[in-house]
């Protein structure tokens, strides 16, 4: 039953002969008790598989009876041991991978972080990895007690964190801070709130503090909104408090968009360069020389991969590959509904930017048209919140705080 792998062991060797010295070879096989694995017949010729320590035997039978035949191939496990000693290479290579799979089971070599919506992965891996806990450290060196601590203390935007190895993955799970409204970061700030903007005040709601301005009111940038200094009954006397709230305005917003007819565009020349760095833990090797880059203009585009195996396994090297890809501006010229289509699509641009978080009231467009550019000109009117917090620090003193 197992006889196929007992010749897969020892080893076998192929005998070689012409079609006509095939009865030959078998009564030599056969007389000489040499067993033969199996035969096969190719055009002229014929082959035999015989044991590998059968080989000397057969060779001089076959002299004794002036048998032609050719040596082919060795089989077997022989085959691959001889292959081996003749390249020591190979086996050294294999006791150091075989040394650093065991030693790379205590080092990280990814993170699993669940439980934060507000706090991006980048940050707390990157504020772990200042604290020792980073991909490719030794992790049965970590106190993850003190690294708990550490990291609660500078972290402003984690209040819970637990770290614990799963194999070679750190699983993170945090818990966010509840970030407060208003902000004060020490005793004595104090703030005002002025005008980012010119307008027209609309609703005036205060928190904290004393409003400044009331409906109606046209204010300029920089003035004063809600005042963090409110005066006393007694003139000397005032109190400070962090003037927080919000003051809506109409606010004028002109913009101008104007498209010649004559463009400026890229084209790519087909030429590009490409630079890969492989990223194995902490170490970074190049796979190029520092040549330069040979174009006067082109695009730099970069792409990070993570290495998985079988598409499953994640493991501890990146591929970062950086491509240069060359290309020259020519001019063209483009037609007065081409450059009325891309003004009108810069100008809605121009507009969502305009208006941010605010309310659009009103909008007004002029459109002018020349032989060599597309214009329009469009004035809006937008409610928007123009309050500014700018902080200040006073002494309690003349105060009527207590």
């Amino acid at each position: 039953m197992f006889e196929w792998l007992w010749h897969i062991l020892a080893g076998y060797q192929w005998i070689i002969t012409d079609i006509c010295c095939r009865g030959k070879i078998m009564n030599l096989l056969f007389r000489e008790q040499i067993p033969f694995y199996k035969e096969v017949v190719h055009g002229e010729g014929v082959s035999v598989a015989i044991p590998q320590n059968e080989y000397l035997h057969f060779c001089e039978a076959a002299e004794m009876e002036c048998i032609p035949y050719t040596v082919g191939e060795l089989c077997g496990l022989p085959k691959w041991i001889r292959f081996i000693r003749q390249r020591p290479g190979i086996p050294a290579g294999l006791l150091v991978l075989l040394f650093w799979c065991l030693y790379s089971q205590n080092l990280i070599w990814n993170f699993e972080i669940t439980g934060n919506t507000d706090t991006p992965d980048s940050e707390i891996t990157e504020l772990l990895t200042e604290l020792g806990c980073g991909i490719g450290d030794w992790h049965p060196g970590i106190d993850f007690d003190t690294l708990h601590a550490r990291f609660r203390a500078e972290s402003d935007s984690i209040a819970w964190i637990s770290v614990y190895m799963n194999g070679t993955t750190a699983d993170v799970q945090v818990r966010e801070s509840k970030k407060p409204d208003v902000v004060k970061e020490t005793e004595g700030v104090y703030a005002n709130v002025i005008a980012s903007e010119a307008g027209e005040v609309v609703i005036a709601e205060v928190k904290e503090g004393e409003s400044a301005v009331g409906v109606g009111d046209v204010v300029m940038p920089g003035e004063l909104l809600i005042s963090g200094v409110i005066q006393m009954r007694k003139e000397d006397q005032y109190r400070l408090e962090y003037a927080s709230g919000r003051v809506l305005a109409k606010v004028a917003c002109p913009i101008s968009v104007e498209i010649t007819l004559e463009q400026e565009e890229k084209v790519y020349t087909g030429q590009e360069k490409r630079e890969k760095t492989i990223k194995i833990f902490k170490k970074n090797i190049n796979l190029f020389r520092n040549a330069g880059i040979p174009y006067t203009t082109y695009d730099t585009i970069c792409r990070m991969e993570e290495v998985c195996l079988f598409d499953r396994w994640t493991i501890p090297v990146t591929v970062s590959t950086t491509t240069y890809r060359e290309y020259t501006m020519e001019t063209k010229t483009i037609s007065p509904k081409e450059a009325a289509d891309l003004a009108m699509k810069t100008l809605r641009e121009k507009m969502n930017e305009a208006i941010g978080e605010g309310e659009l009231l009103s909008q007004s467009i002029s459109i002018t048209q020349t032989e060599d550019a597309y214009r329009i000109d469009c004035l809006l009117y937008c409610l928007k919140d123009i309050g500014k917090t700018v902080e200040f620090t006073a002494h309690a003193d003349n105060t009527g705080e207590s």
